[in-house]
């Protein structure tokens, strides 16, 4: 892998690897149309500290480089993953207590859907780090829902799932006044970089096989 230049906000540098190009693609032609833009929606049926839980997140963005990455990708050169030193993560509150003065579904569980879909279309800034925000919506003191948006070039199902526990917990044990030390995770330049020096004939040797003798198009199994 080509080394990259850094500056002072760049901590680190390296090549978009396996899907993250097709998703970069498909941001520049439909930039609003929610694709590869997921939410995990989370129902808190207990009391939620937005203090505790703004401070758990800042905390996962220092310790997590990939909740600090954007892309660029320049017309003379193949897209790149920056990894910038510090980041902020946006954690938003909407207090849906009481009804305010502009139109509002009367269901909370339609109100709840028409912010999904109006919070999906808006999208993700994939030059701007980082590519992660966080919505509290208190319905009651003791209930909660916490929306975690973000864009799959930077998490996956199970990686976000992760990182979800450590934050939960992370605030749980700041509301508690007891220490938490987070798991040691592997930084996803390791797997980046890996995939960008590994060979590929014996990939190409595999799939020339598996293929062999299929007209295109070809429908896949369901």
């Amino acid at each position: 892998m080509r080394a990259m230049p850094l500056d002072d906000a760049v901590e680190d540098r390296y090549a978009a690897v396996t899907l993250q190009p097709g998703m970069l693609f498909t941001h520049g032609h439909q930039p609003h149309s929610g694709v590869d833009v997921l939410q995990v929606v989370i129902d808190w049926p207990t009391r939620l500290d937005p203090a505790a839980m703004d401070t758990a997140w800042q905390r996962a963005a220092r310790r997590h480089p990939v909740l600090r990455t954007a892309f660029t990708w320049p017309t003379s050169d193949d897209p790149a993953q920056v990894v910038q030193a510090a980041v902020t993560v946006p954690v938003v509150q909407h207090d849906w207590t009481a009804v305010g003065d502009g139109p509002v579904p009367p269901d909370p569980a339609a109100r709840l859907a028409a912010f999904l879909t109006a919070d999906r279309v808006a999208g993700v800034d994939l030059r701007s780090a980082p590519l992660l925000r966080v919505t509290l919506i208190t319905h009651a003191p003791d209930r909660h829902t916490v929306v975690v948006t973000f864009h799959h070039a930077v998490l996956d199902g199970r990686s976000a799932h992760m990182l979800l526990t450590e934050v939960c917990t992370e605030h749980d044990a700041i509301v508690a006044g007891t220490p938490y030390q987070p798991p040691q995770r592997h930084p996803f330049r390791d797997f980046a970089r890996w995939v960008a020096d590994r060979p590929l004939d014996a990939d190409e040797r595999f799939w020339t096989d598996r293929l062999a003798g299929l007209d295109l198009p070809t429908p896949l199994p369901v």
